[in-house]
């Protein structure tokens, strides 16, 4: 997604999913293939390398799921946390959340 209306409809519209480190909001699109936003904030750490790191992870979970997924539009939005987040519990929580989506029907008339 890069148009800031498509993170706030889906942000709007979408379901949303709430895991120990992010938010994933999901909304089917009109598109035909599944698209991915993600915001992570200077709150959750003050260093770019590992706001990068998280991003890097999302992109590369979402690219080797996103055959398995409706046409839909992803947006994962990462909270800030007391200490810096695990990556290994991030990558199985984002492993669950696209599962949930891969395993749930398109809804809202698409």
């Amino acid at each position: 997604m890069t148009e800031g209306d498509d993170f706030k409809s889906t942000i709007i519209e979408g379901d949303k999913q709430i895991f120990s480190n992010f938010s994933l909001y999901s909304c089917p699109n009109h598109i035909g293939r599944a698209r991915l936003g993600i915001s992570v904030s200077r709150k959750v750490s003050k260093k770019a390398v590992i706001r990068n790191q998280l991003k890097r992870i999302v992109r590369e979970t979402f690219r080797t799921r996103a055959g398995r997924l409706q046409a839909v539009d992803c947006f994962f939005k990462f909270r800030p946390t007391k200490y810096v987040p695990n990556r290994l519990l991030i990558k199985q929580e984002l492993i669950e959340s696209f599962s949930k989506l891969a395993n749930t029907k398109p809804s809202r008339g698409y």
